[in-house]
């Protein structure tokens, strides 16, 4: 029996008869793709306002994170200021924000009993994927020179968040920065070959991108855009 929410059912059905059908009528017809991203996107935000509202037993102040805007969000009494979540929102790379995860970053502080930083990356198709992991690197250098030990700060995110999430904390190894204390990877777009396998097998249940990947994720991979396998993680580069 599936232990999904009626809200996340009725999430994946909006989004499977807006997104899914919008993005296969863009690559059936070549329809410049970066432009239906546009269009997804201000969809995506005038639904994302009714996701805003915060309990009030939680709150979210501005953050600028060295240029990259976020906010922080607290939820609950008796937080370890000392600690941190770094937290990437999901939307296929090219919509959606740091408010618009509001109903996962709130939770997630309350549970964790400390601070999120949830911070708005660069997004397509205005920029391409290595923008956003950018962005993500500079959020960790800064709560870094903020203070912030390596082992008191964890890297979080859903969807293409949790990738983001996974190609951060590649990019901390890779430039030789300390890394933290763990990545939480909800539901990762881990994945990124064009056209593999597992896109064209899951494309009945996926609720966003429709087969082929290339021509409706055109303006979000890169040559220099990574899949993640555990491999990577454990030593492979």
């Amino acid at each position: 029996m599936s232990r999904q929410s009626w809200q996340a059912r009725q999430a994946a059905d909006i989004a499977r008869v807006s997104v899914k059908v919008s993005l296969r009528a863009a690559a059936r017809t070549r329809t410049d793709t970066g432009r239906a991203l546009l269009v997804l996107r201000r969809m995506e935000d005038s639904g994302a306002a009714l996701f805003t509202r915060l309990p009030p037993h939680a709150q979210a102040v501005p953050a600028d994170c060295d240029a990259v805007s976020g906010e922080w969000v607290r939820a609950g009494t008796g937080l370890d200021e000392s600690k941190v979540v770094l937290f990437f929102h999901g939307g296929g790379y090219f919509g959606l924000s740091a408010a618009a995860a509001r109903p996962l970053t709130w939770r997630l502080s309350e549970a964790a009993h400390r601070p999120v930083l949830a911070i708005d990356y660069a997004l397509a198709p205005e920029n391409d994927l290595p923008a956003a992991r950018a962005d993500a690197l500079t959020a960790y250098r800064w709560l870094l020179a903020g203070g912030f030990r390596p082992e008191d700060i964890t890297l979080a995110g859903d969807s293409t968040g949790g990738h983001l999430a996974l190609a951060t904390l590649l990019a901390v190894r890779d430039e030789g920065l300390p890394l933290p204390a763990a990545v939480v990877a909800v539901s990762p777009w881990a994945d990124l070959t064009p056209d593999g396998p597992r896109h064209r097998g899951n494309a009945g249940t996926d609720a966003w991108f429709p087969p082929p990947v290339p021509a409706v994720a055109r303006p979000v991979l890169h040559p220099r855009a990574r899949s993640v396998r555990p491999a990577h993680l454990t030593g492979e580069r």
